[in-house]
């Protein structure tokens, strides 16, 4: 087991009664998916047979807890997804590009796995943000620049080497599953479509119709590439707005993919964007290859992909180590961005009512189709079986108010430090925000106010939505922009 480190206080699933109890108090909802919802929680106490623990330090210990509904994930015949996403996280080595997952574990009702809040939100949200500033402008181009959408690239390259050293393809590379730290930096997140590449065999459609690769609609054997191209279609959609037109079927799909046939090419790409380098358009173009044999990376892997000329002028070693300044910290850490992303959302059409009936409906399916009996437990293998207890002892403005000053206390943190260091720091990030993001200075002479969790055995995770697969309800429009009410429609 790679991720070691989830065992630092609770243990990584699959043991009955491992610990009696554990208590949490629910802060926020934070996210709703296919299974269930998340919510952003604290950690009050935990008591195992040998010790117990008590937070005492609430802000230091708010945590994402992804609440699974076992009617739901048995209905569905899901049960394998939910113990598959954390049996990948467990073998996946700590990285800083990466969520962790803390602890797995289940009641009578539910499966539970807490990871890390990441206080920024998810990439989507923030590339909503920007486009309604677009718009409102009447601004033309992607919502990010082309230097942060570089950046953003290369930060999710690190992530996909990791997995893919460990022998996983995620399989669900989008703005969804791509969340910010206080740092700025982006994370990959949620693994639940995420599969080990030797598992892999031809027919398994999973994923977001939009971001899929060709040989994953048409059938074919697929590895790592598959990645590859939907990162290229992320890259697409952060540096120019658009999205590949594919249809809202995988029929559609295979009809616009065998039309394109690999006809957009570098010239044509520079042509659409002028505004955009040819080796910006070329790194698309050749991630967005119509054969995964001839898709850049298919030798390489990252390192080949990260070779191209338009990662020049970034030093990845800075990346690694994160020293270099983030081109989106501002964006991400804007005090009215925190402020509408932790605003509260209860009465959304999400709840506790609202998911009894699908739940109730969850009942009715089992006792019709499945007969998994009263002992339920045994199916989550990757989930610890204890005593789970809630607190509610605050309103939700004081629980909002609470994940909000959580948020902020995260951020300042990452702002603070000696003033030669924050003069450099505040110089530098001039510099990008004035256009000088071609050639940017690499972040020399800073160091790290506070070390990220996970070099202490955590990572950061903002809390999405479950995996929703296009055999299911979730499909995205092939079209969708991240704001499709009111930005007129592009494709390629």
């Amino acid at each position: 087991m790679g991720n070691n480190q989830c065992s630092k206080y609770f243990g990584c699933g699959g043991k009955k009664n491992n610990y009696d109890t554990i208590q949490l108090n629910k802060l926020k909802l934070v996210g709703v998916g296919a299974f269930g919802r998340v919510w952003a929680v604290e950690l009050v106490k935990y008591t195992s047979e040998k010790e117990t623990f008590t937070d005492n330090d609430s802000d230091d210990m708010v945590y994402a807890l992804k609440e699974l509904s076992k009617p739901i994930i048995i209905a569905k015949e899901a049960v394998n997804v939910a113990n598959n996403e954390v049996k990948i996280l467990q073998d996946i080595p700590n990285s800083k590009f990466i969520v962790n997952i803390w602890y797995s574990f289940q009641d009578q009702k539910n499966a539970y796995v807490l990871m890390d809040y990441a206080p920024c939100g998810d990439l989507l949200f923030h590339m909503k943000r920007i486009k309604r500033r677009q718009i409102k402008k009447d601004e033309k181009g992607g919502t990010l620049t082309e230097h942060q959408g570089k950046f953003m690239a290369m930060c999710v390259l690190e992530a996909l080497r990791t997995i893919h050293e460990a022998g996983v393809v995620h399989r669900d590379i989008k703005p969804e599953n791509i969340i910010i730290d206080s740092n700025g930096y982006p994370k990959l997140a949620d693994f639940g479509i995420a599969e080990f590449n030797e598992n892999i065999s031809p027919g398994s459609q999973f994923g977001t119709l939009s971001y899929m690769a060709p040989e994953i609609i048409f059938d074919h054997k697929y590895s790592y590439t598959a990645d590859y191209y939907s990162l290229g279609v992320l890259i697409l959609l952060m540096v120019t707005g658009d999205m590949l037109s594919v249809g809202g079927t995988p029929k559609e799909a295979k009809n616009a993919i065998s039309l394109r046939n690999d006809s957009i090419t570098t010239k044509k790409f520079t042509k659409r964007y002028p505004y955009l380098s040819e080796e910006c358009c070329d790194l698309i173009v050749s991630l967005l290859c119509t054969s995964q044999h001839k898709r850049i990376g298919v030798t390489g892997g990252v390192e080949e992909i990260l070779k191209h000329e338009w990662f020049e002028g970034i030093e990845i070693e800075s990346i690694k180590n994160q020293s270099y300044v983030s081109p989106i910290y501002e964006i991400c850490t804007d005090q009215k961005a925190i402020m509408e992303l932790t605003s509260n959302d209860y009465d959304r059409g999400e709840s506790t009512s609202f998911w009894r009936k699908k739940e109730n409906k969850a009942m009715k399916m089992i006792a019709k189709a499945v007969d998994y009996g009263n002992n339920w437990e045994s199916h989550f293998t990757a989930f610890d079986y204890l005593n789970v207890i809630f607190e509610d002892e605050d309103n939700p403005f004081e629980k909002t108010e609470r994940v909000r000053r959580h948020t902020m206390s995260s951020i300042s943190k990452q702002r603070n430090g000696s003033l030669s260091d924050i003069i450099e720091r505040d110089k530098l990030r001039a510099e990008l925000s004035n256009g000088n993001e071609e050639n940017p200075k690499p972040r020399m002479g800073l160091h790290r106010i506070s070390e990220p969790k996970s070099e202490q055995g955590g990572k950061t995770i903002t809390p999405t939505n479950e995996r929703k697969s296009i055999m299911t309800e979730g499909k995205l429009s092939p079209d969708d922009k991240v704001d499709s009410e009111k930005s007129p429609e592009k494709s390629l």
